[in-house]
């Protein structure tokens, strides 16, 4: 009798060490629905319910959990605790304690606790950063797909400009002067936009590899005004404001420095109006040089807002 109970109680303790030392979240509700135990893996989830050990399992569930999947996960431990039938499961659920939502794989089987009676296990894995990591690189890989559509696109427009114009200057070699170069003059304008549209897939494929490049002191005042030169090249339609540019040095890449501000001068031109006004200055902020872009269009619209940083969005 004695050797059986120091086996009982060896097993006792082999078990709760188990399942403290669980590197995954695992815990146990006895008999009377209480927790029993919980691995040191577990306890980030339950983080704002203390004490816990002795504690109802309803009680801290609906702290826990919103409605109605609170009243779920209640009820399916009652039934594996009664029928001994193991659930498996994938939830993402909002939390009731924080404001947040979490996602957990998770499965519960019924186990025959030390004292005789049963209980129920449940193991589980927080998946919340996973799960956000995989829906992050959907929506990069859609956002590429459409990026890569949109350059597919683009890239066959001034093709086909520039191969219609030297399949004319071949079938008609006596074709007038004028219209030999406004032909020249298109296909030119068109291989400018190719090359522009090639450096943009360049600079998106040199994004992607993380080239990284040292930082260098850039005089700004005169790295705006190369910007702002090529600014002008791109509308006669515009009212060009150049503003006060202070006298500020920077720590940076100029050529990616200078690529950058043509892009915000480029789409301010592009969405402005007919006459419409592009300005452009810089400052002293604190410890920042602020570069400020301004045009007369429709602006960004809310929903963009926060996109505008993203990979490929348009």
């Amino acid at each position: 009798r004695k050797a059986s109970e120091l086996r009982l109680q060896r097993n006792a303790e082999t078990f709760t060490h188990l399942v403290q030392t669980a590197p995954f979240g695992i815990y146990v509700i006895d008999a009377d629905f209480r927790f029993a135990h919980m691995s040191a893996g577990a306890l980030p989830s339950f983080n704002n319910v203390s004490p816990l050990l002795g504690r109802d399992f309803t009680e801290v569930t609906y702290t826990i959990w919103t409605e109605p999947f609170a009243s779920e996960i209640i009820s399916r431990f009652r039934h594996t605790l009664q029928t001994g039938e193991s659930y498996v499961a994938a939830s993402t659920e909002q939390r009731g304690d924080v404001a947040s939502v979490e996602s957990y794989d998770w499965r519960i089987d019924r186990v025959t606790l030390p004292d005789g009676r049963y209980g129920v296990v449940c193991y589980f894995r927080d998946v919340t950063d996973a799960r956000l990591a995989t829906q992050r690189l959907e929506e990069i890989n859609a956002a590429q797909r459409q990026f890569v559509s949109d350059a597919a696109h683009e890239l066959r427009a001034p093709l086909t400009s520039i191969l219609g114009n030297l399949s004319l200057l071949r079938r008609y070699p006596d074709i007038a002067p004028e219209e030999r170069l406004e032909m020249l003059s298109d296909a030119e304008r068109e291989t400018t936009r190719l090359t522009r549209l090639i450096a943009d897939l360049l600079s998106v494929a040199r994004g992607e590899a993380r080239i990284e490049t040292e930082p260098e002191r850039v005089a700004l005042p005169s790295l705006l005004e190369d910007a702002w030169r090529v600014a002008l090249s791109l509308s006669e339609y515009r009212r060009f404001e150049l503003g006060f540019l202070e006298p500020l040095n920077v720590m940076g890449d100029p050529d990616a420095l200078k690529q950058l501000f043509v892009i915000l001068l480029e789409n301010a031109v592009k969405y402005s109006p007919v006459d419409g006004r592009v300005r452009f200055e810089a400052m002293q902020r604190d410890e920042w040089a602020e570069v400020r872009v301004y045009n007369d269009g429709a602006g960004i619209a809310p929903d963009d807002l926060e996109r505008v940083f993203e990979r490929f969005y348009r």
